[in-house]
């Protein structure tokens, strides 16, 4: 495992530091980083029975977030989108699917795309992330436990609506 940059847009990439074996020190949350950088979008975390929650201040409180019919439990990775203040795009990506939340209507859909789909172990999705290609547009990239690396236009991402959470009662 190992944390890359690009200061390209994603059309190039160095490694910044790489984990060499279990006893090396675990590469930092790609998250904080950002957080680093003076950008302070939600932070979302799930837990491994798929209960969510997000915090708006950085970690320092936390609440709820209904994810109705979706179901992320074994969350891999999340991604804030870098037009987060526009569109308020969030993309969660589980041990098998992509799903996006779009917090202006509070609605859930699945990529149908099919690369999100059932994987081997050894070529399961480990990481994901997004970055600007514009100013309103931006592409997600995904890396594989086989060493495969997928980059794609959002826009161009085929999506399903699954759920829409405001319609749902609240979680007691």
């Amino acid at each position: 495992e190992a944390l890359y940059r690009s200061t390209d847009g994603g059309d190039s990439w160095q490694v910044v530091v790489r984990q060499t074996s279990w006893g090396t020190p675990p590469l930092p949350d790609v998250n904080a980083l950002v957080y680093s950088l003076g950008q302070r979008p939600p932070r979302f975390e799930c837990d491994y029975q798929g209960a969510c929650q997000r915090s708006d201040d950085g970690g320092s409180t936390w609440t709820h977030l209904n994810t109705g019919a979706v179901l992320l439990d074994g969350l891999v990775a999340t991604a804030v989108s870098p037009q987060y203040a526009q569109d308020g795009t969030v993309y969660f990506r589980p041990e098998s699917d992509l799903y996006r939340y779009q917090e202006a209507g509070q609605v859930w859909s699945a990529s149908t795309a099919p690369i999100f789909g059932d994987r081997d172990f050894g070529q399961h999705l480990t990481s994901l992330a997004a970055a600007a290609t514009g100013e309103t547009t931006h592409d997600l990239f995904v890396g594989s436990a086989a060493g495969e690396f997928y980059r794609s236009a959002a826009h161009e991402i085929p999506w399903l609506t699954v759920a829409s959470a405001k319609a749902l009662p609240p979680d007691l």
